[in-house]
């Protein structure tokens, strides 16, 4: 078989997929129906706005339309489903979708770079007959995760079962416009083909690895993309191509992570639609339609009082941690709905999730982004020489109340929310790197500002080294 794993080696090493931290995945319309697909799962996924639904048929599906027409249809595979669920036919199908996470995308996106690897040349074999191996050991690296023994164990298991359970997803694509290969021309009338796959597993070994003391098992699976490769990657070479950074992996795929996990919902799919718009150097979101497309907007009966506040909370945060990132260049936020605004009266949720966001690239994808990213890694490992310890709430609440400025404004000027404010300075939530750097920063520009004393004199009212304390300095980057 071609491409089958050589049965006799103790290691398996696979090459980089995400060099200087940019990696490159195949950006079209089945990719981004996928991605949304998986969005729409998990345990709210009978919820939400735009979520899946069962057919005519009783199939449980989740339909993407095209805008110049076509449509894909995604639904579980029945022996996929029959083999893992247990209950009625439909309710193993819901349990099947609210299976998904975004550790589930995090796969994907792994398996996706892997095939695009750089080593692997610009040729493709058409249409992408060469399979191409992967690992849960190399995904979790992508991802930044570093975990030995049985927690090690446990997390290679569970990213060799969302590989299966990708496996499990089925597309029908219905006359959907395309580059049709047999004609050699653009199809306006679309191209269908019926029950594809992401990616087929073509074969499957078992090493044993780290030698005698502390050897461990790992599969090795041998991936090849499924049959939406002819019409979106052809014989001269790979095209419809997008850069994603790496970091879209190591934000936090956990649930209780809020805004690092909304980070990696916002960020990725507007790489998927800047990776099918490359002319646009911007581009302008409704805040209630991103929501939807993330799978982070539910129906009205299923939203609660404080469902507004969470969500935008949440949602702040994550857009100034991709700017920060570099992910997003210049932010321009809704009109009356800037962070840390005062604009939570009676009726601002519809208004918030109403307006528009504009979010614009950092600068054009692949070579200039590659720079941007190796400059802001230099930028970083120079400031994390500074010994900075604004990190401890009771800290930054002392300094903000010795200047005598409220919780709101102090917000403000950071940009998050004075809610998010106050559950920093109550020690109930970690400082991010970002809004240490944003503190600090105020910290250094406000050091020497001098306020009245009792008796008319004047005094430095706050400095960092008021902040040290006897532990060791910590090391800061922005």
């Amino acid at each position: 078989m071609q491409g089958a794993i050589p049965a006799r080696r103790s290691t398996f090493k696979l090459a980089n997929a995400f060099p200087d931290g940019w990696g490159t995945i195949p950006n079209n319309p089945l990719i981004a129906a996928a991605i949304a697909s998986l969005f729409k799962g998990g345990a709210n996924a009978r919820n939400l706005m735009g979520c899946w639904s069962p057919d005519a048929e009783g199939r449980l599906t989740y339909r993407h339309l095209g805008k110049r027409g076509g449509q894909i249809v995604i639904y579980p595979d029945s022996a996929a489903v029959i083999a893992r669920q247990h209950g009625s036919d439909i309710e193993k199908q819901w349990a099947f979708v609210e299976g998904f996470s975004p550790l589930t995308v995090d796969v994907l996106l792994a398996i996706l770079a892997q095939v695009c690897e750089p080593s692997l040349g610009n040729k493709s074999k058409f249409p992408l007959l060469a399979p191409v191996p992967i690992t849960a050991s190399a995904i979790l690296r992508y991802k930044g995760l570093r975990r030995w023994g049985s927690e090690g164990r446990q997390l290679r298991q569970r990213v060799d079962e969302e590989i299966l359970r990708l496996q499990g997803l089925r597309f029908d694509v219905h006359q959907f416009p395309a580059w049709d290969p047999d004609l050699n021309r653009w199809n306006a009338k679309g191209v269908s083909v019926i029950g594809d796959r992401l990616f087929d597993i073509v074969d499957s070994q078992t090493y044993q690895s780290g030698g005698e003391t502390r050897s461990r098992s790992e599969i090795v699976w041998l991936t090849r993309v499924g049959h939406w490769s002819q019409w979106w990657m052809n014989s001269q070479a790979k095209v419809w191509l997008g850069a994603i950074p790496q970091r879209i992996l190591e934000f936090d795929h956990r649930q209780n992570r809020g805004s690092s996990l909304l980070a990696k919902k916002i960020s990725l799919n507007t790489m998927v639609l800047w990776g099918a718009v490359r002319s646009r150097g911007s581009m302008e979101r409704r805040v209630d339609r991103l929501l939807e497309d993330i799978g982070e907007l539910p129906v009205l009966d299923a939203r609660d009082s404080h469902w507004g506040g969470r969500v935008r909370d949440r949602f702040d945060e994550a857009v100034l941690q991709l700017q920060e990132d570099g992910v997003f260049g210049h932010v321009e936020w809704p009109k009356g709905h800037e962070p840390g605004g005062a604009d939570r009266v009676k009726g601002w949720v519809e208004s918030w999730l109403a307006s528009k966001i504009v979010l614009t690239r950092p600068g054009v994808f692949g070579d200039n982004a590659i720079a941007l990213h190796r400059k802001k890694k230099r930028r970083l490992a120079k400031k994390s020489k500074e010994p900075v310890e604004l990190k401890r709430g009771s800290v930054i609440r002392s300094m903000r109340m010795d200047r005598n400025i409220s919780q709101s404004r102090f917000a403000g000027e950071l940009g998050i929310s004075a809610a998010y404010l106050s559950q920093i300075e109550n020690e109930k939530r970690a400082v991010s790197k970002g809004i240490h750097g944003r503190i600090a920063e105020w910290a250094r520009a406000n050091e020497h500002f001098d306020k009245p004393g009792a008796d008319g004199a004047t005094g430095s009212i706050y400095s960092l080294d008021a902040a040290r304390d006897s532990r060791p300095a910590i090391g800061f980057r922005g």
